[in-house]
């Protein structure tokens, strides 16, 4: 999909945000040679300067809408391997685990820095 909307001017691509934000990735940085990452602006307020990019802050504080749960339903009726599983990523471990990876975390903090750009 990134190749077609790279090739097409027209066409918008939707995917997760993970696949783009790892700057350490080698086949990351080529997607984002390739496309532009939208920023999505309230309807209330028409200002480039008020437009999001779906960093995990904006994802955080609900200021970049288009986002989605991930949930992990046990159907396993036995404790064991799932059980397991779901302890592991909902743990301080597993959830810096789904930081790094550029997924928002559900139980670790997340840090909003701001940069001024004035002395």
């Amino acid at each position: 999909m990134i190749d077609f909307v790279a090739k097409t001017p027209e066409a918008i691509g939707v995917i997760g945000v993970n696949r783009i934000s790892n700057h350490r990735d080698t086949t990351c940085m080529g997607f984002l040679e390739k496309i532009k990452v939208v920023a999505i602006c309230p309807d209330s307020i028409l200002n480039k300067e008020y437009a999001y990019q779906p960093y995990q802050a904006y994802i955080a504080t609900g200021q970049y809408p288009f986002t989605r749960d991930l949930f992990a339903i046990l159907a396993d009726p036995r404790i064991g391997l799932t059980t397991g599983f779901t302890s592991f990523i909902t743990s301080d471990r597993g959830q810096r685990i789904i930081l790094k990876s550029g997924i928002l975390p559900v139980t670790q903090p997340v840090r909003i820095i701001q940069v001024n750009d004035q002395l």
